[in-house]
């Protein structure tokens, strides 16, 4: 879920990285547009609510920077990259 103010829009996740994120979506946000990205992460049993901005946009998505991570959400985002690697072997 993408929260900018009070509207929240729906958006699938790409490209994660500890530095942010692409997140398909048509909510009509700007560039540089303060955002909050609420992730969850099935497998890991993770809720999470992390700072953003708008860095990049282009058809059918946004381009977002984490604004500062918690060391959960780094300790999350780490397993599921671990998780994703040892499945692509």
């Amino acid at each position: 879920m993408l929260l900018q103010g009070e509207a929240r829009h729906t958006g699938q996740t790409r490209d994660l990285s500890l530095g942010g994120m692409f997140v398909h979506t048509v909510a009509p946000v700007r560039f540089a547009t303060e955002v909050t990205i609420q992730i969850a992460i099935a497998s890991l049993k993770y809720e999470g609510e992390v700072p953003a901005i708008v860095r990049w946009l282009s058809p059918g998505g946004v381009g977002l920077a984490f604004r500062s991570l918690r060391a959960r959400d780094v300790h999350a985002f780490n397993q599921l990259f671990r998780n994703s690697r040892l499945l692509a072997l």
